[in-house]
């Protein structure tokens, strides 16, 4: 692939209801400097009128495919990359833009890098209503595995360049997965290969348009509860090497269950997570203050009382050993 002077890239976008939006994203490919491309667009049985504006599109740079039934994000990327025959892949979420240049300082630099550089990924900026609330410029380059366990610092799918033959070894997105799919399969990435980036913002990230799974809704503490239960069993050895982060997780576990009320589940993880890292029992405090009040007063009560219980055990003990020597 590096022999070749313009690799052909192949831009996924799977898209669900949101048509016109998609035309915006499509239209931020069509205007690419980067010429040697080609966009599948995945429709995931969109109702809206998704298809029919698919099927005006000309040229024999775009394709799409469409799913009978919907089958969410991670499927729609995955029926992309099945249809894939550029070297590079990238991925583009129906909803955000890309800036003119994006893939051709992207692919300039890959090209630039050796073989054990997988992937590269570029800056964001968070608009909404137009305006930028936020922004993610992440730094990090070469291996930066363990920085992507606990959360995800580089940005979202349509960030990412990524070179073909590394989905070999890394696989395509967990279809299983509603919240963070796009963090597993870059954490995947980054445990087999090094990443470089362009320190430009040439995405743009559009938030506050549609109905979201909020963090605070039993659907996302659910679905939050099963990404980071999946990250610990995926990467269980990884994480014996990293007692401190491997009890940040259980810690963000505990307190899933806590908030969905399911306190059976919390001791064990409590006493696991204090067994990597002593500084867990201050979050152990954190995390009884978010319990319920009632539930913290059954605690205290039965805390006070262990408390009696050992005072009058001392005092017996005390009597006995008094009684022993004055036996003697």
């Amino acid at each position: 692939m590096d022999s070749e002077v313009n690799p052909l890239v192949s831009v996924i976008i799977p898209t669900y209801n949101r048509s016109a939006m998609l035309v915006r994203a499509i239209e931020s490919v069509m205007n690419q400097t980067y010429r040697n491309f080609e966009c599948i667009i995945v429709n995931d049985a969109s109702t809206d009128d998704t298809d029919q504006i698919l099927r005006k599109i000309k040229g024999e740079r775009f394709q799409y495919f469409t799913h009978l039934k919907n089958r969410h994000v991670s499927a729609a990327r995955n029926t992309g990359i099945g249809c894939a025959r550029g070297d590079l892949i990238a991925f583009l979420d129906d909803d955000d833009i890309w800036n003119p240049g994006k893939l051709e300082k992207q692919v300039a630099l890959i090209q630039s890098l050796d073989t054990e550089f997988g992937m590269v990924y570029c800056w964001l900026d968070i608009f909404k209503e137009n305006k930028v609330i936020g922004e993610i410029h992440s730094r990090l380059r070469g291996n930066i595995f363990e920085q992507t366990l606990v959360r995800q610092p580089i940005g979202n799918s349509s960030t990412l360049l990524l070179r073909s033959t590394i989905l070999k070894k890394v696989g395509g997105f967990d279809e299983k997965l509603i919240r963070g799919n796009d963090d597993d399969f870059i954490r995947r990435v980054c445990l087999h290969y090094k990443v470089d980036f362009v320190s430009e913002a040439l995405v743009r990230y559009n938030v506050g348009h549609i109905r979201r799974i909020t963090s605070d809704s039993l659907a996302g503490i659910r679905a939050s509860l099963v990404r980071d239960e999946v990250c610990l069993r995926k990467f269980k050895d990884e994480f014996k090497k990293l007692p401190q982060i491997h009890a940040r997780i259980l810690r963000r576990i505990s307190s899933h269950y806590v908030r969905l009320g399911q306190y059976s589940q919390v001791d064990e993880l409590i006493l696991e997570s204090a067994k990597l890292d002593s500084w867990n029992y201050l979050w152990a405090f954190k995390l009884f203050l978010q319990l319920p009040i009632g539930v913290r007063k059954w605690i205290y009560r039965c805390y006070m009382n262990f408390l009696t219980f050992k005072k009058q055990l001392r005092y017996l003990c005390f009597i006995f050993r008094r009684k022993v020597f004055f036996w003697k």
